[in-house]
């Protein structure tokens, strides 16, 4: 295995990229842009499919981190990113302990969709 992505002495983590923003801010060197109606399901299909596609190549290896960055991850309706973290845990081995963090803009969250974040 030596030479491989495949190491078992290493940790793996998962960075999920959420391209969307409510607008691009002209500092941003990220892939991502201002759209005012994503297609969630499509993204979620999608993100699906590779998650299924990396674990394939993989194994059921252990992830300490997951990280939704982007864009503006925290645009996304709380049921796309349950249907997201499901297929992450059914693939990957998930500790409790883990860490799962999820970029945000203040204006996207208010009480209620922190706490649907954090209960997914």
């Amino acid at each position: 295995m030596r030479g491989t992505m495949h190491d078992m002495n290493n940790p793996h983590n998962i960075y999920i990229h959420t391209p969307f923003c409510m607008s691009k801010c002209k500092y941003c060197a990220f892939f991502s842009r201002a759209c005012s109606a994503p297609d969630w399901d499509a993204f979620a299909v999608g993100i699906v499919r590779e998650i299924e596609f990396w674990a394939q190549k993989m194994g059921r290896i252990s992830v300490p981190t997951v990280f939704f960055g982007g864009g503006t991850p925290s645009l996304m309706p709380t049921k796309t990113f349950s249907q997201i973290i499901d297929a992450v845990r059914a693939n990957f081995d998930i500790a409790p302990s883990a860490e799962i963090t999820l970029e945000s803009n203040p204006k996207t969250l208010d009480a209620v969709r922190l706490r649907e974040f954090m209960d997914a």
